[in-house]
């Protein structure tokens, strides 16, 4: 794959799902608050801290979707956004090792109870993050063509798909009922 290219899909992942994210989180009182309750459901942080970290949760979120406009900030952006899923994937780990019902609210809708898939969706939006840092720093001035940006956007927008609707995906292939 072309660096040019996988800078693209990696600056459009991660923005558009970022963007989703904070959206979702921050698109009413409802919404935050629901954010903030699973947070809260997880376990993994006493109770005078839910709400700040809640809160920065979305505003850094929302600082990796702005990064992800210029050349010049992506790579800090990606860093951000890497950073933030690997503390998720510890939060993740550390909740479900304290035997909590906590669920999945990262996309702004509540899904399906914690679990591995979303640890090793976490770290492979990491990696990806790492790509597209790497990427970027070593990526020659230039521009996509037309066909590049079509390309690169198409496949970012199945790893969005794909990473928003996991435990839709996750239900769908599962041998049986009840099985997540």
């Amino acid at each position: 794959m072309d660096v040019l290219v996988l800078e693209s899909v990696c600056r459009l992942a991660v923005g558009v799902l970022f963007a989703i994210s904070a959206i979702g989180k921050l698109r009413s009182r409802h919404a935050f608050g629901a954010f903030e309750s699973e947070v809260r459901g997880m376990k993994v942080l006493p109770a005078r801290w839910v709400r700040p970290a809640a809160l920065a949760v979305c505003l850094l979120e929302a600082a990796v979707v702005a990064s992800m406009a210029a050349s010049a900030t992506a790579p800090a952006g990606m860093a951000v956004a890497g950073v933030l899923l690997t503390t998720f994937s510890v939060a993740i780990t550390s909740a479900r090792r304290n035997g909590t019902d906590a669920r999945c609210h990262c996309f702004g809708f509540r899904s399906g109870r914690f679990g591995r898939r979303h640890v090793l969706r976490n770290l492979a939006l990491t990696a990806m993050c790492a790509a597209g840092v790497v990427a970027a720093l070593t990526t020659p001035d230039g521009r996509l063509g037309v066909a590049g940006q079509a390309s690169a956007t198409a496949v970012a927008g199945v790893i969005v798909v794909a990473t928003v609707f996991l435990d839709d995906v996750a239900f769908l292939l599962s041998p049986g009922p009840g099985r997540r």
